[in-house]
């Protein structure tokens, strides 16, 4: 005994085909919507960078013919792992750099200067920081000595649609 008739299926599987369509659509659709809102993340930060960098080249030292001399910075992130920067800069080298492998330990004997980029949002406010410093291992130990840093500030307008650069403050011991 046949619980469904034969063709009282065909519409249920029509249905269900529909329903997947429709779930595979909707996830293109939220997948493209976060990636933007990604985009705009990194975005903000890649700005800060930028800020920074620009500041830094009206302290920077002058070479004999007046020209910046090159610098090496090293950028990470909240958790000491690389950041990736997208832009470039003429006399900065940005370098990537994971601070706990054991293979970066010979680098960091050296002593490297970096920039760590700090993250917060609070209501509709989305603050960068970024803090100086040199840090080097020695004796099984890290050592992070603070140089100071920026603070950028960008806010969400709702009427544009977009995150609007506010203020960006500099600070150095």
């Amino acid at each position: 005994m046949e619980l469904f008739h034969k063709d009282f299926l065909l519409p249920l599987n029509d249905i269900c085909m529909k329903m997947r369509l429709v779930i595979i659509l909707l996830f293109f659709f939220l997948n493209g919507y976060t990636q933007k809102r990604d985009d705009d993340y990194k975005k903000m930060i890649d700005s800060a960078i930028s800020i920074k960098a620009i500041q830094l080249f009206e302290l920077a030292p002058k070479t004999i013919n007046g020209s910046i001399s090159k610098t090496s910075l090293y950028l990470i992130n909240e958790d000491d792992l690389p950041y990736k920067y997208s832009s470039t800069f003429e006399n900065i080298i940005f370098r990537y750099i994971d601070v706990y492998k054991t293979k970066n330990k010979k680098i960091l004997k050296k002593g490297i200067f970096a920039w760590k980029i700090l993250t917060s949002l609070k209501n509709d406010t989305f603050i960068v920081t970024i803090i100086d410093f040199t840090i080097t291992y020695k004796k099984r130990n890290y050592k992070y000595a603070n140089g100071g840093g920026a603070k950028t500030t960008f806010q969400y307008s709702c009427q544009e649609n977009k995150w609007i650069l506010r203020e960006s403050t500099s600070s150095g011991i």
